[in-house]
Parts: C-alpha cells; sequence; structure tokens
C-alpha cells in the first residue's frame, strides 16, 4: 500500500559534480521498501514546487530506521532540495513501484550501472551482500567524479570495475568483453542493468545468449508517480504484441526482453 511518510532529514551532503547523498529518518518506510523501488518527494516544505520529484533508493537501513538517495542537481525541484538542512521534515510517497526480483539462491548476480543509474543498483548490491550472494559491478561515467557507489561496494567485497568516457575506456565496444566475462563467471544467475539505454541493449544481447535473467530499471520522467497521468509510459513486447506500460506503477524494474529500447 502507498502511504504519505514524513522524511527527517539528518544528513545532505554535497559530493561534489552537482551530486547529493541525503539521509533521513523514516522508520515505516525503512521497514516496508524493497531495492528497486522509489519515493515521490515534495522537494522543499512548502508547496513551490508543486510536484513532487521521484527518487531510487540508494541504501535501505530498516535496523536505524534509515533511507538514503543519491540525486544529482538537475533542476528547481533538486537544487531546492540541494538546500535543505539536517532537522528539516519532508513529505514522501512510497515505497512507489516494482522492485528488483533478487534470486534469494543466486550465488552471483551483475550490476551494470552508468552515472546516476548506478544509485538503485548500490541498494541491490547490499540486499545480495547481506544474503550472501557475490556480487560483479561494471560502473560507467563521464569521469572518475561522476562514479556512484564504487568505493561502497567495494567495502562490502563487490568486485568493482569501472570505465569513464575521460579514459577511453566506456564505449561499447570496449565494455562488452568485460560485460561478457562477468556473465560467464561461474555461478552468475541474474544481471541488472540501469542508467544507459546503450548499455542495456548489450546486456540484452549478451544475456539472451546465455540464457541468463537480466532486468532493467527505467527512468522516465514522472508526474503523479502513482500511474494516473501516463507521462512516464514505456513500450514493451508482450505475446500478444507491442504495448505500453507505465514505469512508475508497472516498473521502473522490467525484464529486460520485454523492454522496446529503442
Amino acid at each position: 500500500m502507498n502511504v504519505s511518510h514524513t522524511l527527517t532529514v539528518t544528513k545532505n551532503e554535497d559530493q561534489g559534480a552537482g551530486y547529493f547523498h541525503l539521509v533521513a529518518q523514516a522508520p515505516e518506510l525503512a521497514r516496508a521498501a524493497r531495492p528497486g523501488q522509489f519515493i515521490h518527494v515534495h522537494c522543499a516544505p512548502s508547496v513551490d514546487p508543486l510536484l513532487r520529484r521521484p527518487f531510487s533508493f540508494y541504501r535501505l537501513r530498516p535496523e536505524a530506521g534509515e533511507v538514503e538517495i543519491y540525486y544529482q542537481v538537475v533542476g528547481k525541484g533538486t537544487h531546492l532540495l540541494s538546500r535543505i538542512r539536517s532537522g528539516t521534515k519532508l513529505d514522501a510517497l512510497g515505497p512507489l513501484g516494482q522492485g528488483f526480483p533478487l534470486d534469494r539462491k543466486a550465488q552471483r548476480i551483475l550490476i551494470l550501472g552508468r552515472g546516476m543509474g548506478t544509485a538503485p543498483l548500490i541498494a541491490l548490491a547490499e540486499a545480495a551482500r547481506t544474503q550472501g550472494t557475490e556480487v560483479s559491478a561494471i560502473l560507467s561515467a563521464r569521469n572518475s567524479a561522476t562514479l556512484v557507489g564504487d568505493r561502497l561496494l567495494a567495502s562490502w567485497g563487490v568486485e568493482v570495475i569501472t570505465v569513464t568516457d575521460e579514459s577511453g575506456t566506456s564505449a561499447p565496444e570496449k565494455v562488452e568483453p568485460l560485460v561478457a566475462a562477468a556473465l560467464d563467471r561461474p555461478g552468475t544467475a541474474q544481471a541488472f542493468v540501469c542508467g544507459s539505454r546503450r548499455l542495456a541493449r548489450l546486456l540484452k544481447r549478451l544475456a539472451a545468449a546465455r540464457g541468463i535473467p537480466a532486468f532493467v530499471s527505467l527512468e522516465e520522467r514522472m508526474g503523479c508517480g502513482l500511474g494516473g497521468c501516463l507521462v512516464c509510459a514505456c513500450r514493451v513486447r508482450t505475446p500478444e504484441g507491442e504495448t505500453y506500460k507505465r514505469v512508475c506503477k508497472d516498473g521502473p524494474v522490467f525484464p529486460l526482453e520485454e523492454v522496446v529500447l529503442g
């Protein structure tokens, strides 16, 4: 059930490159949410801006009653959010959407993220490590300053490979052998991608060739976050043919084989 929650901000730190890390107390939300879901947040205590903004969960810490989001300042809403100080209370709706279907018996998974798209994969990796699943991570970004979560993942024992535009290592033809090798690791049971349609197309092809289930978390603009406004519709293939689904309600996580990536 979707519930309105009060987020009590305890930290909102500038991470550089326009990125911010926000931590908030929200015990009920922390217990109810799952990696891959998101919250819709009023970015200021006032009604301006009127529309909420969607944020994926970067970390979920139910034992501490905390949720964490990692966001980039890209417009008015996130600019206002970046100015929020510790102790401020914000209204949020959630948890929303469908999360990652992590196999509890998986020996190993692969996560493949680009820029801010890596953020929801961090919560997934933490859940995997908690249940004893090994994680391989390939993280892409414009440069080293815009990589997300690489050090945190490494601290959990995740095997992390980073590629960047700046170093000339992030082109699909250079990433392909890295993804193929990760999928070929013994015990790799699932793969997950977010943040890049080019990487999603690459993973779709390589995972299908190996019979490994793959999933994508889609990033779309959202109005209501509840499936009513249809702003976030995406094209998918079904046994009956192509149709549209709502990223906020039916996703944001979808089986990669179903999504028409263009």
